[in-house]
Protein backbone atom coordinates (compact mmCIF):
# COMPACT_ATOMS: atom_id res chain seq x y z
CA UNK A 1 0.00 0.00 0.00
CA UNK A 2 2.78 2.42 0.91
CA UNK A 3 4.60 1.73 -2.37
CA UNK A 4 1.40 2.52 -4.25
CA UNK A 5 1.01 5.75 -2.31
CA UNK A 6 4.62 6.76 -3.01
CA UNK A 7 4.19 6.13 -6.73
CA UNK A 8 0.83 7.91 -6.81
CA UNK A 9 2.28 10.86 -4.91
CA UNK A 10 5.22 11.16 -7.29
CA UNK A 11 2.93 11.01 -10.32
CA UNK A 12 0.64 13.61 -8.74
CA UNK A 13 3.57 16.01 -8.26
CA UNK A 14 4.89 15.61 -11.79
CA UNK A 15 1.44 15.99 -13.37
CA UNK A 16 0.79 19.10 -11.29
CA UNK A 17 4.05 20.68 -12.41
CA UNK A 18 3.32 19.79 -16.02
CA UNK A 19 -0.09 21.43 -15.77
CA UNK A 20 1.46 24.72 -14.66
CA UNK A 21 4.13 24.82 -17.36
CA UNK A 22 7.03 23.32 -15.43
CA UNK A 23 9.84 21.30 -16.98
CA UNK A 24 11.63 18.12 -16.00
CA UNK A 25 14.20 20.06 -13.97
CA UNK A 26 11.47 21.69 -11.88
CA UNK A 27 9.87 18.29 -11.34
CA UNK A 28 13.19 16.82 -10.20
CA UNK A 29 13.96 19.77 -7.93
CA UNK A 30 10.53 19.62 -6.34
CA UNK A 31 10.83 15.91 -5.73
CA UNK A 32 14.20 16.53 -4.12
CA UNK A 33 12.60 19.08 -1.82
CA UNK A 34 10.56 16.25 -0.35
CA UNK A 35 13.36 14.51 1.52
CA UNK A 36 11.58 11.22 2.00
CA UNK A 37 8.67 10.11 -0.17
CA UNK A 38 8.01 7.29 2.27
CA UNK A 39 7.31 9.88 4.97
CA UNK A 40 5.03 11.71 2.57
CA UNK A 41 3.19 8.45 1.88
CA UNK A 42 2.83 7.93 5.62
CA UNK A 43 1.22 11.37 5.89
CA UNK A 44 -1.19 10.59 3.07
CA UNK A 45 -2.03 7.22 4.63
CA UNK A 46 -2.69 8.93 7.96
CA UNK A 47 -4.95 11.49 6.29
CA UNK A 48 -6.91 8.70 4.61
CA UNK A 49 -7.34 6.84 7.90
CA UNK A 50 -8.56 10.00 9.62
CA UNK A 51 -10.95 10.73 6.76
CA UNK A 52 -12.40 7.23 6.98
CA UNK A 53 -12.79 7.52 10.75
CA UNK A 54 -14.65 10.82 10.45
CA UNK A 55 -16.87 9.47 7.70
CA UNK A 56 -17.70 6.47 9.89
CA UNK A 57 -18.55 8.82 12.78
CA UNK A 58 -20.87 10.84 10.55
CA UNK A 59 -22.54 7.69 9.25
CA UNK A 60 -23.09 6.47 12.81
CA UNK A 61 -24.94 9.73 13.47
CA UNK A 62 -26.96 9.33 10.29
CA UNK A 63 -25.07 12.17 8.61
CA UNK A 64 -24.43 10.72 5.15
CA UNK A 65 -25.65 13.49 2.87
CA UNK A 66 -23.99 16.72 1.88
CA UNK A 67 -25.58 19.96 3.03
CA UNK A 68 -28.18 21.26 0.61
CA UNK A 69 -26.61 23.91 -1.59
CA UNK A 70 -28.91 26.60 -0.14
CA UNK A 71 -27.57 25.83 3.33
CA UNK A 72 -24.02 25.73 2.02
CA UNK A 73 -24.56 29.15 0.44
CA UNK A 74 -25.00 30.66 3.92
CA UNK A 75 -21.23 30.35 4.33
CA UNK A 76 -20.55 32.67 1.40
CA UNK A 77 -19.81 36.21 2.59
CA UNK A 78 -22.17 39.01 1.56
CA UNK A 79 -19.14 41.12 0.67
CA UNK A 80 -15.36 41.04 1.02
CA UNK A 81 -13.92 44.50 1.71
CA UNK A 82 -15.00 46.58 -1.27
CA UNK A 83 -15.82 43.48 -3.31
CA UNK A 84 -19.58 43.14 -3.81
CA UNK A 85 -21.60 40.24 -5.23
CA UNK A 86 -22.19 40.30 -8.98
CA UNK A 87 -24.41 37.87 -10.83
CA UNK A 88 -26.50 35.07 -9.38
CA UNK A 89 -25.45 32.31 -7.06
CA UNK A 90 -24.46 29.13 -8.88
CA UNK A 91 -24.94 25.86 -7.04
CA UNK A 92 -26.56 22.48 -6.75
CA UNK A 93 -26.89 19.27 -4.77
CA UNK A 94 -26.45 15.75 -6.14
CA UNK A 95 -27.18 12.51 -4.32
CA UNK A 96 -26.34 9.29 -6.16
CA UNK A 97 -26.58 5.80 -4.70
CA UNK A 98 -23.13 4.27 -4.61
CA UNK A 99 -21.49 7.45 -5.87
CA UNK A 100 -21.78 9.72 -2.86
CA UNK A 101 -23.36 13.03 -2.03
CA UNK A 102 -22.15 16.40 -3.32
CA UNK A 103 -23.18 20.03 -2.98
CA UNK A 104 -21.47 23.08 -4.39
CA UNK A 105 -21.99 26.84 -4.42
CA UNK A 106 -20.12 29.51 -6.35
CA UNK A 107 -20.37 33.29 -6.17
CA UNK A 108 -18.59 36.04 -8.10
CA UNK A 109 -17.64 39.37 -6.57
CA UNK A 110 -16.23 42.56 -8.07
CA UNK A 111 -14.67 45.70 -6.62
CA UNK A 112 -14.98 49.32 -7.76
CA UNK A 113 -11.99 48.89 -10.08
CA UNK A 114 -13.64 45.96 -11.84
CA UNK A 115 -11.32 43.33 -10.38
CA UNK A 116 -12.80 39.89 -9.88
CA UNK A 117 -13.06 37.56 -6.90
CA UNK A 118 -14.68 34.13 -6.99
CA UNK A 119 -15.50 31.88 -4.04
CA UNK A 120 -16.43 28.20 -4.39
CA UNK A 121 -17.49 25.91 -1.55
CA UNK A 122 -18.01 22.19 -2.00
CA UNK A 123 -19.40 19.65 0.46
CA UNK A 124 -18.29 16.17 -0.59
CA UNK A 125 -19.55 14.44 2.56
CA UNK A 126 -19.70 10.83 1.34
CA UNK A 127 -16.98 11.10 -1.29
CA UNK A 128 -14.15 12.79 0.54
CA UNK A 129 -11.43 10.34 -0.51
CA UNK A 130 -11.26 11.97 -3.95
CA UNK A 131 -9.60 15.01 -2.36
CA UNK A 132 -7.62 13.55 0.56
CA UNK A 133 -4.51 12.59 -1.44
CA UNK A 134 -4.12 16.04 -2.98
CA UNK A 135 -4.58 17.78 0.38
CA UNK A 136 -2.07 15.48 2.07
CA UNK A 137 0.45 15.91 -0.74
CA UNK A 138 0.66 19.66 -0.27
CA UNK A 139 0.67 19.30 3.51
CA UNK A 140 3.73 17.07 3.12
CA UNK A 141 5.80 19.98 1.86
CA UNK A 142 5.35 19.88 -1.91
CA UNK A 143 6.13 23.21 -3.59
CA UNK A 144 6.90 24.61 -7.02
CA UNK A 145 8.46 27.97 -7.92
CA UNK A 146 9.12 28.91 -11.56
CA UNK A 147 9.20 32.21 -13.47
CA UNK A 148 5.54 31.62 -14.34
CA UNK A 149 4.08 30.00 -11.26
CA UNK A 150 4.35 29.47 -7.52
CA UNK A 151 2.58 26.67 -5.69
CA UNK A 152 2.96 25.55 -2.10
CA UNK A 153 1.00 24.22 0.83
CA UNK A 154 -1.36 26.24 2.99
CA UNK A 155 -2.02 25.06 6.53
CA UNK A 156 -4.37 27.03 8.76
CA UNK A 157 -4.89 24.29 11.35
CA UNK A 158 -4.77 20.50 11.64
CA UNK A 159 -8.31 20.41 10.29
CA UNK A 160 -7.89 23.07 7.61
CA UNK A 161 -5.14 22.70 5.04
CA UNK A 162 -4.57 22.81 1.30
CA UNK A 163 -2.48 24.83 -1.14
CA UNK A 164 -1.96 28.26 -2.65
CA UNK A 165 -1.00 29.16 -6.21
CA UNK A 166 0.12 32.42 -7.80
CA UNK A 167 0.39 32.86 -11.56
CA UNK A 168 3.07 35.52 -11.81
CA UNK A 169 2.40 36.81 -15.30
CA UNK A 170 -1.39 37.00 -15.14
CA UNK A 171 -1.32 37.99 -11.43
CA UNK A 172 -3.99 35.47 -10.58
CA UNK A 173 -4.07 34.11 -7.04
CA UNK A 174 -5.81 30.91 -5.96
CA UNK A 175 -6.09 29.51 -2.44
CA UNK A 176 -7.67 26.16 -1.67
CA UNK A 177 -8.32 24.35 1.60
CA UNK A 178 -9.91 21.10 2.60
CA UNK A 179 -11.82 21.36 5.87
CA UNK A 180 -12.17 18.36 8.19
CA UNK A 181 -11.84 16.00 5.22
CA UNK A 182 -15.28 17.07 4.08
CA UNK A 183 -15.50 20.63 2.76
CA UNK A 184 -13.45 22.17 -0.04
CA UNK A 185 -13.10 25.96 -0.31
CA UNK A 186 -11.48 27.68 -3.29
CA UNK A 187 -10.90 31.42 -3.61
CA UNK A 188 -9.60 33.03 -6.81
CA UNK A 189 -8.76 36.68 -7.44
CA UNK A 190 -7.15 38.63 -10.25
CA UNK A 191 -4.80 41.64 -10.08
CA UNK A 192 -2.82 40.28 -7.11
CA UNK A 193 0.87 40.43 -6.21
CA UNK A 194 0.86 37.24 -4.14
CA UNK A 195 -1.59 34.91 -2.41
CA UNK A 196 -2.05 36.99 0.74
CA UNK A 197 -5.49 38.29 -0.22
CA UNK A 198 -7.04 34.96 -1.19
CA UNK A 199 -5.55 33.35 1.93
CA UNK A 200 -7.10 36.09 4.08
CA UNK A 201 -10.53 35.64 2.47
CA UNK A 202 -10.53 32.00 3.58
CA UNK A 203 -9.35 32.80 7.09
CA UNK A 204 -11.31 35.99 7.75
CA UNK A 205 -14.42 36.05 5.56
CA UNK A 206 -15.63 32.43 5.57
CA UNK A 207 -16.78 30.60 8.70
CA UNK A 208 -14.23 27.83 8.27
CA UNK A 209 -14.14 26.97 11.99
CA UNK A 210 -17.87 26.30 11.94
CA UNK A 211 -17.49 24.08 8.88
CA UNK A 212 -14.62 22.25 10.59
CA UNK A 213 -16.82 21.48 13.59
CA UNK A 214 -19.44 19.55 11.56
Amino acid sequence: MKTLLINSFAIFIILTIASCGGKVKEAKDSLNNIKNLADAADNISKEMEEANEKLAERRDKGDTLALHYEDLAKYLPESVGDYQKVGDLDGGTTNMAGMGSFSNVSQNYENSDGHRLEINILDYNAAQMMFVTAMAAYASGFSVDTPENMMKGLEISDEIKGWQEFKKKSKKSTSVVGIANRFYVQVEADNQENTDFTNSVIEDDIEIDELASM
